[in-house]
């Protein structure tokens, strides 16, 4: 029987007078409790199937209101994110979702997004090329294509991006596409690669660099039959200029004089920097000795021009050892090292400091290796 319990009772009562607890169970486990008390009366068994569906219908909601809130925050993310992230519908591929990383970037509008398709960023896709790409993507048999794009801003203007494209398993099922900008990163490729390959002073082919790309214009020589005269350029008593003027004077001082040396090798000539005050210059299609006479002595006139800097009058004077290709050598670092060998030859020459490289040269060079060898060894011996 149901008795009221008068409000005095009520009033005075600590604890619960009657209780029903019931629990919500999900792939074996309880995640929540929903408990009634204090009924009048006893429970039966209505109620607790009646308590047990609303428990149920508490947790839907729950776990709805959840799923929103992290939908939310996981959607505010996206927007938010450095990467563009877009949306579009796997049948017209018209755009669903944009976010503000890639509106930025590109400058249109989300509304003026939705009008357009992936191909109208990459113009470099036709239809059936599309298509093509994300064929396994339809059929299952891919995950996710990963590839090297570009999109054209509204501007006209154009970036590189890496591109990563997803279907959702939703129905309809939407494509999903994460693209990182690739222009930061491939301007720092280009930087390192510069760095690599070319003189932070003056701005030349390093050596190493200019060997390669001597070695490709001997490839182009050897095919179409011509010479190349490789020049060894070394400024005489360059170290006074540091010592006088500082070293900002001095590197100012190479600037200068490596636009000289590439303004006189003109657009088929290479120049690079090899040490401090060192040069070498390649002249290809030179059609005689005499004319590489005289494309070195140009080169001495463009050095021995003055420098004007800083309110100092520099003077410089250079001196030229020369190798041929063939004659002298067919590879690059065999040109240069016998074009260095005739330099320090033309170091000694106190008339015109210019000097070809003679087959002699090399020999009396091994021969006074060979000499210093075998007095150094005569030494530790004891013989002298």
């Amino acid at each position: 029987d149901c008795r009221p319990v008068s409000d005095g009772a009520a009033a005075v009562l600590s604890d619960l007078s009657r209780l029903i607890s019931v629990p919500v169970i999900e792939n074996g486990k309880v995640v929540m409790l929903a408990g009634v008390g204090d009924k009048p009366c006893a429970y039966s068994e209505l109620d607790v199937e009646t308590v047990q569906l609303i428990a149920s219908a508490l947790w839907r909601i729950v776990q709805r209101k959840r799923a929103e809130n992290k939908a939310a925050r996981f959607s505010q993310v996206l927007e938010r994110s450095t990467n563009e992230i877009y949306t579009f519908d796997s049948r017209s591929l018209r755009f669903i979702d944009v976010n503000q990383g890639a509106r930025n970037n590109l400058g249109y509008s989300l509304q003026e997004l939705e009008r357009m398709t992936p191909l109208d960023l990459k113009p470099e896709f036709s239809a059936e090329s599309f298509e093509k790409l994300v064929a396994p993507l339809r059929a299952g048999s891919k995950r996710h294509c990963d590839f090297i794009s570009r999109h054209r801003r509204k501007d006209g203007s154009y970036y590189p991006v890496d591109v990563r494209l997803e279907i959702s398993a939703d129905q309809p099922p939407l494509f999903v596409e994460i693209v990182n900008d690739l222009t930061e990163t491939q301007a720092m490729q280009a930087r390192i690669t510069e760095l690599s390959r070319y003189d932070t002073v003056t701005g030349l082919p390093n050596q190493p660099y200019f060997e390669e790309l001597l070695s490709a214009a001997i490839d182009l020589a050897a095919s179409q039959d011509y010479e190349i005269a490789v020049v060894r350029l070394d400024i005489e008593s360059f170290h006074t200029i540091d010592d006088s003027y500082g070293y900002e004077i001095g590197d100012q001082t190479l600037k200068i004089v490596a636009s000289r040396l590439v303004k006189t090798a003109g657009n088929e000539g290479i120049v690079t920097r090899m040490a401090k005050d060192n040069f070498a210059i390649a002249f290809p299609l030179v059609k005689s000795v005499l004319e590489a006479k005289e494309f070195a002595e140009n080169l001495q006139l463009a050095v021995s021009e003055p420098v004007l800097l800083a309110e100092h009058e520099i003077h410089l004077e250079a001196k030229i050892g020369i190798s041929f290709y063939p004659t002298d050598g067919i590879a690059a670092h065999q040109l240069v090292q016998r074009a260095g060998i005739a330099l320090n030859h033309a170091k000694t020459d106190k008339v015109s400091g210019l000097r070809f490289f003679e087959r002699e040269m090399n020999d009396l060079l091994l021969s006074k290796i060979a000499l210093t060898n075998d007095m150094r060894h005569g030494i530790e011996r004891g013989e002298f």
